[in-house]
């Protein structure tokens, strides 16, 4: 080993410098590594994530189906001539492949608030069950379900719901009757008189 005090100088400090940065890429990587460890605990970006749109549909068909019992309850459904029960679903032609398709027109109901569903569905007063256990107010995303519901009278149409997908964002007010593809977590999911009208494909 070269000896001479010149050369050793000249090492010295580049050996005592070489150790800080060593020792900031090591936590740099640690933190790193914690990061990703954390994103695969929770299930990766929410966004990305199959569980909350499962979650939305399945809690969308169960909130539906009481709000209709209760409707049966407490309404008369028979169809009338009135404006008010107009078809909301509209036959339309494809723009690009000039193929029949049918739209969904959303609005042409009440729209009630979370408040009001649980005093709908939820446990009565005196103790005694409602139409669900547990009513979900809230989709999957944590953003508030739109719910539209008739409250007197007759008419065709009853209740739909609406959920505003991963975004919390409005699509349209006039969606095609059809599925979309799972993957695309922003769009607007939509149930109406007993079926779904825009929903995600597995």
């Amino acid at each position: 080993m070269n000896t001479d005090p010149e050369t050793l100088c000249r090492l010295l400090p580049k050996r005592r410098l070489a150790r800080p940065v060593a020792r900031r890429r090591c936590v740099l990587a640690r933190r790193a590594l914690a990061m990703a460890v954390l994103v695969v605990a929770c299930g990766g970006p929410r966004e990305l994530s199959p569980v909350p749109q499962t979650r939305t549909v399945s809690d969308m068909r169960s909130l539906g189906a009481a709000l209709y019992s209760w409707s049966v309850d407490h309404l008369d459904l028979q169809p009338t001539d009135s404006s008010e029960a107009a078809d909301s679903i509209e036959g339309t032609e494809d723009a690009d492949s000039g193929t029949p398709s049918e739209t969904f027109l959303w609005g042409r109901l009440q729209p009630i608030s979370g408040e009001e569903l649980l005093d709908l569905l939820g446990e009565r007063e005196d103790g005694s069950p409602g139409y669900l256990q547990d009513v979900p107010t809230r989709d999957g995303y944590g953003n508030p379900y739109e719910v539209l519901l008739r409250r007197s009278g007759g008419g065709r149409h009853v209740v739909a719901i609406r959920s505003l997908g991963a975004d919390g964002r409005v699509d349209a007010d006039r969606y095609v009757v059809g599925p979309f593809p799972g993957v695309e977590r922003n769009r607007d999911i939509v149930w109406a008189d007993g079926m779904f009208v825009a929903w995600p494909e597995p």
